[in-house]
């Protein structure tokens, strides 16, 4: 770990002050934690990449042998339509591991991804009442990485160097301010419930009173007709 000095052990915080190590030259050291999280992100970004490149990769190669396939079958004399209808049966072959290669993927995705996200945030400020419009967009945000970890994802759907943390509470609240609690979209402290969207995104409190003072004025004049 790096380390970082002090002239004066007062100097250091408090809840590293009793490892600290002091020196002949009268300062003070202690080690400096590392932050683990922006690691973690930075990995994730360069895994993602190589992933993007492997698959780029294999799917060259898949086009290759195909084309491969397909002169050696018509060097055989075999036909388009032969070739193509031993396609469809291979592809209907591999269609129930397919399709349970998805499911336990989807599986796996809904609790290390979509669970931790949802938790995150909430924690983070999203209103209860709108979680579920923010994890239609959340979805297309984040992507869960081969190490299990959560990546985040920017508008174009690059993986970035993001921790999730940081995206929760600073990137997406500016991008989507009226999705959290006490932004200047619904006013300090408002929920989704006691609030009124606009078409622009903007959020008008009307007081009860005034609601009533108006209902009871309309109700008036409409006697008099």
């Amino acid at each position: 770990m790096p380390l970082k000095f002090f002239a004066k052990k007062e100097e250091i915080p408090e809840a590293q002050r009793e490892t600290a190590i002091e020196l002949k030259d009268g300062r003070f050291t202690v080690e400096e934690p590392v932050d683990t999280t922006t690691l973690e992100s930075t990995l994730a970004k360069e895994r993602a990449d190589r992933k993007e490149e492997e698959k780029a990769r294999k799917a060259a190669e898949k086009e290759r042998d195909e084309l491969k396939r397909t002169q050696a079958a018509r060097e055989k004399g075999i036909s388009d339509e032969e070739l193509q209808r031993i396609r469809d049966d291979e592809a209907k072959a591999r269609k129930p591991i397919e399709d349970e290669r998805d499911r336990l993927r989807k599986e796996n995705d809904q609790l290390k991804r979509t669970d931790k996200v949802r938790t995150l945030a909430l924690a983070k400020g999203i209103m209860p009442d709108r979680i579920e419009d923010a994890m239609l967009l959340l979805d297309t945000r984040t992507e869960l990485t081969d190490a299990g970890a959560v990546a985040v994802k920017d508008k174009a759907g690059k993986i970035t160097a993001e921790t999730l943390d940081d995206f929760l509470g600073k990137t997406f609240k500016a991008e989507k301010p009226w999705l959290y609690k006490g932004s200047g979209a619904s006013g300090s402290g408002a929920t989704g419930s006691t609030a009124e969207e606009e078409e622009e995104g903007e959020i008008e409190l009307v007081p009860a009173a005034a609601k009533a003072t108006d209902i009871s004025r309309r109700e008036r004049i409409a006697s008099n007709f």
